[in-house]
């Protein structure tokens, strides 16, 4: 498991954003994807150096892509699922492990 530090959350990301995308989730029977935005998906990814927190094997490469992962599972804390420091970059294998 690679060692994450935290960097500053994206500016793109405001309270006011993160609000309205959970309550958006939390309505949708927490089934709407709303962290799926490509700049939230970079930002996550460069925390990582662009490897899975878990295995650390290269993501964005063939046949790997980077999925968010929640620290918090989103089932149990539905108000953290746009937190910043509870979105991590895995891959599809370790997403749905």
């Amino acid at each position: 498991m690679i060692k994450l530090e935290l960097p500053q959350k994206p500016t793109e990301l405001t309270a006011k954003l993160q609000a309205q995308k959970t309550t958006e989730f939390i309505n949708s029977g927490k089934k709407k994807k709303v962290w799926g935005m490509e700049w939230l998906k970079k930002a996550v990814l460069e925390m990582s150096f662009g490897k899975c927190c878990y295995t650390e094997i290269r993501l964005n490469e063939e046949s790997k892509y980077m999925e968010i992962e929640h620290f918090y599972p989103k089932s149990k804390y539905p108000k953290k699922v746009l937190e910043w420091g509870n979105l991590l970059p895995s891959c599809k294998k370790c997403n749905i492990t």
